[in-house]
């Protein structure tokens, strides 16, 4: 699900715990009201794989996402 965590700045980062059957493109689906309003899907999609590349099992691999990871979406 979509949640709203509080960043150490005091700001808020949205996240998404992963949960089996999840894949980058039907999080970009679901979280399509997070991006920008010019954005494509597609747009949306390569940025919240670039936003978690570094919390992939496999950075050179945005497929393998693993349930109860914790993905940013902002």
């Amino acid at each position: 699900d979509d949640t709203i965590e509080q960043a150490p700045d005091g700001g808020a980062h949205h996240t998404w715990m992963v949960e089996p059957g999840d894949h980058f493109w039907s999080i970009a689906e679901q979280t399509r009201h997070l991006a920008p309003v010019d954005a494509t899907l597609r747009d949306h999609w390569h940025t919240l794989i670039e936003l978690n590349r570094d919390r992939l099992p496999d950075r050179n691999n945005p497929d393998l996402i693993l349930p109860g990871m914790q993905l940013r979406l902002r």
